[in-house]
């Protein structure tokens, strides 16, 4: 087995979303990195799923840990527009429940 290769920027990634908005349904999306600055920065753009997105993951020293901010940019279409509130507070919780399982794994590799 060789080495395992980082991903670089223009490099797509499949993601599938816990929650499900549309019940039966989990919202699976293609997504292509737009920036990747190890120890600084990860961007990325949607290119497909239910509504076009971006976002920005970026690090920052703080003392003796990292600050770690998320910054997350859409405009949902048709019933995503509807349920815009709803998917907010989704997007937040998934968000915060990722937050912590990394913790999780950061902390036990200690």
């Amino acid at each position: 087995m060789g080495t395992p290769q980082l991903p670089a920027a223009s490099d797509r990634i499949r993601a599938v979303a816990k929650e499900q908005v549309v019940p039966g349904r989990p919202v699976e999306t293609e997504f292509e990195l737009t920036s990747l600055e190890p120890g600084r920065e990860i961007a990325f753009k949607s290119i497909n799923g239910s509504f076009p997105v971006s976002g920005v993951y970026s690090f920052a020293p703080a003392g003796e840990s990292t600050a770690v901010t998320f910054d997350l940019q859409g405009e949902p279409g048709g019933f995503f527009r509807l349920a815009e509130p709803l998917l907010g507070r989704m997007i937040q919780r998934q968000w915060d429940a990722n937050v912590a399982n990394l913790k999780d794994i950061l902390e036990s590799n200690g």
